[in-house]
């Protein structure tokens, strides 16, 4: 229960927004995490 609370807590630190609020579980977390590191990287690379 602490731990899921701190995973939802820690996205909505990093911007998750909506998504974050209904995906607390740690998948959840995991794939809005990889998704903003994926969106990131592609942005750098199509500079």
């Amino acid at each position: 229960m602490l731990l899921r609370e701190s995973i939802s807590t820690v996205i909505l630190m990093l911007g998750g927004g909506a998504t974050s609020i209904t995906n607390v579980t740690g998948e959840g977390a995991l794939t809005i995490l990889v998704n903003k590191m994926s969106l990131r990287e592609y942005k750098t690379h199509s500079n």
